[in-house]
């Protein structure tokens, strides 16, 4: 799906490796997510209920996100 035809509720599955294209929430699923590019944190372990930012890298795990803005 094209990141411009995605909507608010919207369910999306993100892979290591790839990056989120939206802010949003994990509803299925872990990881380390690296988030140095938004937080300058650097790799940080989610999952369910955990919000997650566009822009930022999985690295491990895969993970199920609801889209929130």
């Amino acid at each position: 799906m094209a990141i411009a035809k995605l909507q608010v509720g919207d369910l999306l599955r993100v892979r290591p490796g790839e990056k989120i294209a939206v802010d949003g929430v994990i509803i299925e699923g872990a990881g380390a997510i690296d988030e140095s590019m938004m937080t300058g944190s650097s790799t940080v372990d989610q999952s369910r209920g955990d919000k997650v930012f566009g822009g930022s890298v999985t690295q491990t795990g895969s993970i199920v996100m609801r889209a929130e803005k």
